[in-house]
């Protein structure tokens, strides 16, 4: 047993087959895909079966299968939780012993499901083997171990501050940061409009479109991919007062903290500030979901999110990003945003608004025959 500053650890090595047997998602660990709604568990990013797959190749293939520290994350329940310490090996560094009773708090996988997984699956293939490749790995997998560390920490948002600053194998998606990381102010602001705003009320994607479904499928939620949550929490910081200066995350957040600062210098604590502003922005963008082409017949319920990309322009995140720097700047020249919404929606924003070009059928001369011949294309006039 160590520590990490105030953080508790305990590390062991474990037996890979007895890893494979006990330490999995079917046994001991859990986890789950983050879900921004719920706050009782700190969740993970979503799984992605071919990288499973690399890992286990990997490791049934080779002779030095080596996966690193796994990293799992418990409460130190002290009513299910016993530990007894006994030497002391260095300043700081404690044999012990543990045990865990039944009914203890939930372990959950903190750093690498995907090797825990792997681990799992690989063992399970060559367990019985007797000959060939299939029995080398298994002789190599029973001489081998694994070191896992149990994180002392039952915070859900600790745990998801650490599995972001820990998980550098695979590179998390810019919008599952945006939601489960709340180091930074535009993450949190952002967080509290996605929450809220109608807009992206089941709509703003930050896992991918299966385990979107999947999720969606076990709490009964709908959903319909429309923006991903970083468009979305730039879109907030955008509306807030930043506007188009958040040409790099730390521009924008510098700007997003002052703007708080000067809230906050007015009475409200940072907390309260940065609320207020999110209210603000969801009211505002609540407004413009009301007044919209596209938006507005989602809202209705008259066209599906899948029809509105297909049929309109701002159904990208570039078109979400001008109609949120078009209300800041209505906001910091004075004007009524309902006015600048009333001539925003004047614009042709469907796709084929624009579309002026006519096509026509085009004859080559005889003596100029070509593999081109009698193929439409367009003209030469708009």
């Amino acid at each position: 047993m160590s520590r990490s500053g105030k953080l508790h650890k305990i590390s062991w090595t474990e037996p890979m087959r007895s890893m494979a047997e006990l330490w999995n998602f079917e046994s001991l660990i859990d986890r789950s895909n983050y879900n921004l709604n719920d706050h009782g568990r700190p969740g993970q990013r979503d799984i992605s079966e071919s990288q499973i797959k690399k890992i286990t190749d990997g490791i049934r293939t080779s002779e030095r299968p080596y996966i690193g520290t796994l990293v799992v994350g418990m409460e130190y329940d002290i009513g299910f939780v016993k530990i007894e310490k006994g030497v002391e090996v260095m300043p700081g560094v404690f044999l012990v012993k543990i045990t865990i009773y039944e009914g203890a708090p939930i372990i959950w996988s903190v750093d690498g499901q995907y090797r825990v997984m792997a681990v799992t699956r690989c063992c399970s293939s060559v367990k019985d083997a007797v000959e060939g490749d299939a029995l080398s790995a298994r002789r190599v997998i029973e001489e081998s171990a694994v070191e896992p560390t149990l994180l002392l920490e039952g915070d859900h948002d600790i745990l998801a501050d650490l599995f972001i600053t820990m998980a550098s194998t695979k590179p998390i998606s810019p919008s599952l940061i945006a939601v489960m990381d709340k180091s930074s102010t535009p993450n949190r602001l952002g967080q509290h409009v996605i929450r809220r705003a109608t807009l992206f009320e089941g709509r703003a994607t930050y896992l991918a479109s299966a385990a979107h479904k999947e999720l969606a499928k076990e709490t009964g939620d709908a959903f319909e991919a429309l923006y991903p949550a970083a468009a979305a929490r730039s879109a907030a910081s955008a509306v807030a007062g930043v506007g188009v200066r958040d040409r790099s995350s730390e521009i924008r957040d510098t700007h997003l903290d002052a703007i708080v600062q000067a809230r906050t210098a007015v009475g409200s604590s940072g907390d309260e500030a940065l609320a207020l502003i999110g209210d603000e922005v969801v009211e505002l963008l609540d407004l413009a979901h009301e007044r919209m082409p596209g938006w507005r017949e989602i809202a209705e319920g008259t066209i599906s999110v899948t029809e509105f990309r297909q049929q309109y322009l701002h159904s990208a995140a570039a078109g979400l990003h001008v109609i949120a720097n078009c209300i800041v700047a209505a906001r910091i020249a004075k004007v009524p945003v309902p006015e600048v919404l009333d001539a925003l929606v004047e614009i042709p924003w469907r796709r084929d608004a624009l579309q002026t070009v006519a096509w026509a059928r085009v004859h080559r001369s005889p003596t100029r025959s070509s593999s081109r011949d009698n193929r439409s294309c367009p003209s030469a006039t708009t």
